[in-house]
């Protein structure tokens, strides 16, 4: 919540429950980043090799079995040193690399610039 700008008001009584208000700062952009009503249909993929990296496992796992049942080969790295090590090792095949943001140690960014400046 931090990240994007929020908070979460929180508003608790005993033995009644819980009731949680999340807050993000509106859109500012325009009426021109409005989402689609139905989005695109999932064009399956034929083998194509995605380098998969997230420092959270179980992202990893399900992101990885969404990929595979569309189609897709992937490569799962748990961060960016072995991200870069891994397109290093197939980076004749990766057609695209899918990467968290913050990880610790080398995140998303830094890695994305060493594999631009690399290939």
């Amino acid at each position: 919540m931090k990240k994007h700008g929020g908070f979460i008001h929180v508003y608790s009584e005993l033995g009644r429950g819980s009731r949680f208000r999340v807050y993000l700062p509106a859109d500012t952009l325009g009426d021109e980043t409005l989402l689609l009503a139905s989005p695109a249909p999932l064009t399956p993929g034929r083998g194509e090799l995605i380098l998969l990296v997230d420092d959270e496992e179980n992202l990893r796992r399900v992101a990885s079995k969404a990929l595979e049942s569309s189609g897709y080969r992937v490569l799962q790295a748990a961060n960016g040193a072995e991200g870069l090590e891994l397109f290093e090792r197939h980076r004749r095949e990766v057609v695209l690399v899918v990467s968290d943001m913050s990880m610790p140690g080398m995140d998303g960014p830094a890695m994305i610039a060493r594999l631009l400046a690399q290939d």
